[in-house]
């Protein structure tokens, strides 16, 4: 019966092993707050700011601020801070009129004046690292694996 699975089943069965697997990452806390360049982290710093990603000189990292979600490149890492650099803007914490005259008013400009953003490392609130969550992904796995058992069936069956 399964050998016999084409087209829209197949590719039903395949996209929801796929999401199956989705989101399957937790947080863990680091009470001392260290951490290694090779981990993956989340640095929540004071004033509604965090970074995710490896923090390693010239590796790509998301950056919160307020609200606003920006694709980084850290450019040096030291005992005192982090360092950021071409800073792009993903999704934006305005209202839609404000995103709407924001895109309206703007243009292509190429300079050499990179906006970079400095992070004190004294700023720090929490560290968590970015861990696989095992029970999260089986539990995933088995409801889109039934739910594309059930799918399979019932397509089977119309067929």
């Amino acid at each position: 019966m399964f050998l016999r699975i084409r087209g829209p089943v197949a590719a039903a069965v395949l996209v929801s092993f796929v999401v199956s697997l989705t989101g399957c990452a937790k947080r863990v806390e680091v009470p001392d707050g260290a951490f290694e360049a090779q981990q993956k982290v989340v640095l929540t710093f004071a004033g509604d700011r965090e970074v995710q990603g490896r923090i390693d000189t010239a590796s790509g990292v998301r950056y919160v601020d307020q609200g606003s979600v920006y694709r980084a490149r850290v450019r040096s890492v030291s005992e005192d801070s982090i360092v950021l650099s071409d800073l792009v803007l993903v999704q934006s914490a305005g209202s839609v009129e404000e995103v709407s005259s924001r895109l309206s008013d703007s243009r292509v400009s190429v300079s050499d004046d990179q906006p970079e953003i400095r992070l004190d490392r004294t700023d720090i609130q929490r560290v968590d690292l970015l861990r696989f969550d095992g029970t999260r992904t089986l539990r995933n796995l088995s409801f889109w694996s039934f739910s594309g058992a059930v799918l399979t069936m019932l397509l089977g069956e119309r067929s």
